[in-house]
């Protein structure tokens, strides 16, 4: 920006892509004769680079939310791997008790994506839940399957994605989801369900497991 005979340049990263907005002053720029005040401002230029800026993201494995109760393991202690690599960030772990201060089953795991909880994507729909039993809901475009042992197993899909994709898994009353980021693409993996512990300090077995995907690329 320019006042008076001079002007400055100031350099801003990776603006706000929805609504970059900001104040200025001319203080510094130009002074008003000895006094301490800038003068009026003359124009103002603005130059936009073709820089692709990376999303808000943790760094892998990261917790991106604090788990609500301070004697559950974090997410972190449980997994989900894709053969595309290792899980970008989690979320847990959370109580499915039915307190209502904790954040509980697939509706509120919505919200919570749609909050963009993971890098600020937005756009998310559960597209199966698959119970142990072998019952699928939803649409289940991606052929999302699960094999199990217990604690550990397999998760695949019959079509594979480059998308964004969230897959939670929900042992005994505990759930923690695993946010996997897109660009490469994945025809499925691995999971762990360490987040829920009995009391002997065992992991519980996986009582269902949901996939999510986001339109927001």
């Amino acid at each position: 920006m320019k006042a008076g005979n001079f002007y400055s340049a100031y350099h801003f990263e990776c603006l706000n892509p929805q609504n970059p907005t900001g104040t200025f002053t001319t203080n510094g720029v130009s002074l008003e004769g000895t006094g301490p005040l800038g003068k009026t401002l003359g124009h103002m230029t603005i130059f936009i680079s073709d820089k692709t800026c990376p999303r808000n993201c943790p760094l892998t494995g990261q917790v991106v939310t604090e788990k609500l109760a301070t004697d559950l393991p974090a997410c972190t202690a449980g997994s989900v791997t894709s053969d595309a690599g290792a899980y970008k960030a989690c979320i847990g772990t959370y109580s499915g008790n039915g307190d209502t201060v904790q954040i509980q089953d697939d509706a509120y795991l919505g919200d919570f994506l749609n909050d963009g909880v993971f890098c600020d994507i937005k756009g998310w729909s559960m597209d199966a839940k698959f119970n142990v039993e072998g019952e699928i809901e939803g649409p289940n475009t991606l052929g999302f399957q699960i094999v199990t042992n217990g604690s550990t197993g397999t998760w695949s899909i019959s079509n594979p994605t480059a998308a964004d994709i969230v897959i939670s898994l929900k042992a005994s009353n505990k759930w923690s989801a695993y946010y996997i980021e897109g660009g490469s693409t994945t025809t499925g993996g691995d999971w762990f369900t360490g987040f829920s512990l009995n009391k002997k300090g065992i992991p519980h077995e996986l009582g269902h497991a949901t996939i999510w995907i986001s339109t927001e690329n």
